[in-house]
């Protein structure tokens, strides 16, 4: 996947591979330490009328803005520099994590401070994936780059298991307060935010002989540009896309949900518990992928593993 006749190229591609996964599993950290978090404010009552009911509130503002902003937002990404792009959400994330962490020590605020900077980070979160991918786009054109995304959508996973690892490290074998693995993340954001800066370009200086063949193609051709709403008229678009989000909307409630629910049960080891379902995520990512693309069938391999989790689901329930 990252061969190349080019001298010097492969060792890029490595890095920007790396550092663009090491960006984005830092960002979805953040949203891991939150989740966790988040259920012990409601427990201790850290913030006046923070409630399992209020904390659903401020994870649907959050939710609902980064959807609205991809939508807004992914017609600007096209049309400036994507490092940029990136860095612009990205920034913004880190500021506003930092300042929940700060305002949760020092001072005693109203809960609907924490709404408004919730549906921001949600804002700032939408320049991340959809900027990195194009980068990985530009960087990567092989015949296997649904196994190269494969392994790349494992960030996401990555980074909620480091951070419910930093919650359960610091919190639950430690014993310290629920602000340290706030910090501890926002510091790590910060670092992949630096790399980004030094290491990331958002394209090759040099194109690849395959590259070099296709831009040719393109420049004879020229670039249609596709809107929003004629998107949604291809071959596929509308089945895929209420098919994911609906695969979106189990792992966000698990996601966000899940650690507050086990936390207000008592449950011990809410952590691993997390993890292993992020574990789990990532295994059947890469499984899917290699299998999809040695086997040239996608839809009869995906439905049948969502077949299976959601037979688990109901079976966990009762």
């Amino acid at each position: 996947m990252f061969d190349s006749d080019i001298p010097g190229m492969k060792a890029q591609k490595i890095s920007t591979f790396a550092f663009c996964f090491f960006l984005y599993m830092n960002i979805h950290a953040c949203r891991a330490v939150w989740a966790y978090v988040s259920g012990i404010i409601i427990e201790e009552n850290a913030v006046d009328q923070f409630n399992s009911q209020f904390l659903g509130y401020i994870n649907f503002s959050f939710l609902i803005s980064l959807g609205i902003a991809y939508m807004i937002f992914g017609k600007i990404g096209d049309r400036m520099n994507v490092k940029h792009f990136i860095l612009s959400g990205t920034i913004l994330l880190f500021v506003l994590f930092l300042l929940m962490a700060l305002l949760l020590q020092f001072t005693t605020v109203n809960r609907f401070v924490f709404l408004i900077l919730m549906a921001l980070a949600g804002v700032a979160s939408s320049t991340s994936w959809p900027g990195l991918l194009a980068i990985i786009n530009n960087w990567f054109r092989i015949e296997k780059k649904v196994i190269l995304l494969g392994y790349f959508s494992c960030c996401s996973n990555t980074g909620n298991i480091s951070g419910f690892l930093y919650s359960g490290f610091f919190i639950e074998y430690l014993g310290y307060a629920y602000l340290t693995p706030i910090y501890c993340c926002a510091a790590m954001l910060f670092i992949s935010i630096t790399c980004f800066i030094i290491f990331i370009k958002p394209k090759p200086d040099v194109c690849e002989l395959e590259d070099t063949k296709e831009i040719k193609i393109t420049e004879e051709r020229g670039t249609e540009k596709l809107s929003f709403l004629k998107a949604w008229t291809m071959p596929g678009v509308m089945i895929y896309a209420f098919s994911f989000g609906c695969i979106k909307a189990v792992q966000t409630v698990l996601g966000f949900w899940l650690p507050a629910y086990l936390d207000s049960l008592q449950i011990s080891n809410v952590a691993l518990i997390n993890i292993m379902l992020d574990l789990g995520t990532m295994f059947g990512a890469i499984t899917v992928c290699y299998s999809g693309y040695y086997l040239n069938k996608r839809s009869t391999l995906i439905v049948p593993f969502l077949w299976i989790g959601t037979i688990l689901m109901v079976f966990i329930n009762f």
